[in-house]
């Protein structure tokens, strides 16, 4: 079955540390969609989840709501039916 808002693009990002020590967002991946990228956030270490934000077209997602959106049966029957495949990463 395929669930609308799962299926919209969106872009993933990463809070890491850049070449002078300071905190930096940067990017994993331009090109997967809402599920994809819940999907693989709630596959990373559950201490790491914090590091993680996605953004759509209109709103940011933190960590905590992509906890939360990961455990609604909507979502959950999305995941189970759709076969999730991470595609490759593609940075801009």
């Amino acid at each position: 079955m395929k669930i609308a808002a799962f299926e919209e693009h969106v872009s993933l990002w990463r809070l890491g540390i850049n070449c002078r020590n300071a905190f930096e967002l940067e990017p994993v991946n331009f090109g997967w969609t809402l599920g994809n990228a819940i999907h693989h956030v709630m596959n990373e270490a559950t201490s790491d989840h914090w590091k993680y934000e996605i953004v759509t077209s209109y709103t940011l997602i933190d960590h905590v709501d992509i906890e939360r959106l990961a455990n609604t049966g909507i979502y959950r029957q999305w995941n189970s039916t759709h076969g999730v495949e991470e595609p490759e990463p593609s940075h801009a």
